[in-house]
């Protein structure tokens, strides 16, 4: 299984596909959303989710479906200031255009922006210098009544998936405590083990027990140069955690790193030299994520 149909039937959640913003160089995309779609169809793949990087990709992910007949094509929304941050109403006028995804904060969360000690990001920069950034909890340090009813409102809609995004490990746990008490069927933790996120391996063994999936990303092991040893870390927390509650996908898209579909396959390889064998990437890259997309 060393060339591309590793990937049949295969299902990317994680993926950044073109258009994107021209003043930011580090985020050029090496393709666009129809050849994202178009090259993983073309080796098999059952579906592929767009994750925005500020603005919505459900319009993305419709128009690539219909313009590439033989996969599905899912997108959604990211919670940073560009949506208004912890918006109810954008989270159900997303759900009503058919989000597949609510992430929470990525560039405006708060621990984002402790762990790469950036004052804000995107166009709203100088906006954003007062404002603090985002987190779950209120002044008391309870869970915000906005983020009560984003909650509610995608436990409501029942084949909604929440993903923890860029919040902090104590973040992610509480709330998938609070999703799964309120109905929600998957949820998801985007890359728990990166440097953005530092989750230990007791962190990540306890959102797993909590009901969460663990998805982790290819692009997440190269981009600081160090694929052996990152690989090694997350064959080691696959093993230690149990397939079963995990999902590979590749975070790629930008034009530095390998298109999706070659970081897929390379991801599958490397790891399956690691000792991963076939039945636990069955499961990470094509049972848990069609079971989290409802397919």
């Amino acid at each position: 299984m060393d060339g591309y149909e590793v990937l049949s039937g295969a299902v990317d959640l994680h993926v950044h596909p073109g258009p994107a913003r021209k003043d930011k160089p580090l985020l050029k995309r090496r393709l666009d959303f129809l050849e994202a779609a178009r090259q993983a169809r073309d080796v098999g793949m059952k579906a592929i989710v767009f994750k925005p990087l500020e603005l919505p990709t459900i319009d993305r992910a419709y128009a690539a479906e219909k313009a590439v007949p033989g996969i599905k094509v899912f997108g959604g929304i990211v919670l940073d200031y560009a949506m208004g941050g912890f918006n109810p109403e954008a989270v159900e006028i997303a759900i009503q255009r058919g989000a597949k995804i609510i992430w929470m904060p990525v560039f405006d969360s708060l621990h984002t922006r402790k762990m790469s000690q950036k004052e804000a990001s995107g166009i709203y920069k100088q906006e954003l210098k007062e404002k603090n950034g985002l987190t779950i909890f209120d002044d008391t340090g309870q869970l915000s009544p906005e983020v009560k009813k984003i909650l509610e409102l995608i436990a409501d809609a029942g084949n909604v998936v929440l993903d923890t995004a860029h919040l902090s490990p104590q973040e992610s746990l509480v709330l998938i405590d609070e999703a799964k008490k309120r109905g929600i069927r998957n949820v998801v933790v985007t890359h728990p083990e990166a440097e953005v996120i530092g989750a230990t391996e007791e962190q990540q063994k306890e959102m797993a027990m909590k009901g969460a999936y663990l998805n982790f990303c290819y692009n997440q092991t190269v981009s600081s140069g160090t694929f052996g040893e990152r690989t090694k870390r997350v064959a080691h927390a696959i093993k230690s955690i149990g397939a079963s509650h995990c999902c590979l996908s590749t975070d790629s898209g930008n034009n530095l790193f390998s298109p999706p579909i070659e970081g897929l396959r390379s991801f599958t390889q490397v790891l399956m030299a690691l000792g991963i064998n076939e039945q636990e990437i069955d499961l990470m890259i094509r049972q848990n994520p069609s079971k989290i997309l409802d397919l």
